[in-house]
């Protein structure tokens, strides 16, 4: 411990010790830029992958394609409004936030079908493409500034840490 003395009232403040940046270090590095970067490309391969299997059963695996086109007029009407309107929200809300909330229209918009498929009610269907289109618009935006914020501006666009 560093000891820094205070003259005028007498008593000793101690201040702790400052560790390198580079110091070494028994746990997985989680916050390097690298880790972070492979965590955004995971999360963009399988939230999108969700949607691209609903899509491919064909209208969620219903008989009916009525609901899941509903849900699709909505989900692409939001999603090209917040598409725009992305980038302004991540400045506001920051990448932990936004990503959370992106991610989690992915699921709402899954489980919407489970629950059509047991009450044929289209109005949730309906809701959760909407609000996967805000999601999406935000989800996108986080995953495109982080990807580009990340490496320094002599490494964009190339890996050189394999």
């Amino acid at each position: 411990m560093v000891s820094n003395g205070d003259e005028e009232s007498g008593t000793q403040v101690q201040l702790p010790e400052t560790t390198t940046k580079n110091s070494p270090s028994p746990f997985f590095r989680y916050n390097s830029p690298l880790v972070q970067v492979i965590l955004i490309g995971v999360i963009c391969f399988c939230c999108p992958g969700m949607f691209n299997a609903l899509s491919g059963m064909g209208g969620g695996g219903q008989v009916d394609h009525t609901a899941s086109n509903n849900s699709l007029t909505a989900l692409y009407t939001t999603f090209a409004i917040f598409g725009i309107l992305g980038g302004g929200i991540y400045n506001i809300l920051g990448p932990h936030l936004t990503l959370l909330a992106g991610c989690s229209s992915y699921v709402l918009y899954t489980s919407s079908f489970l629950y059509y498929n047991h009450h044929h009610h289209q109005a949730f269907v309906i809701l959760a493409g909407a609000l996967l289109g805000v999601g999406a618009g935000l989800l996108w935006a986080a995953q495109g500034a982080i990807m580009t914020s990340y490496p320094p501006t002599n490494r964009k666009g190339i890996n050189q840490s394999i």
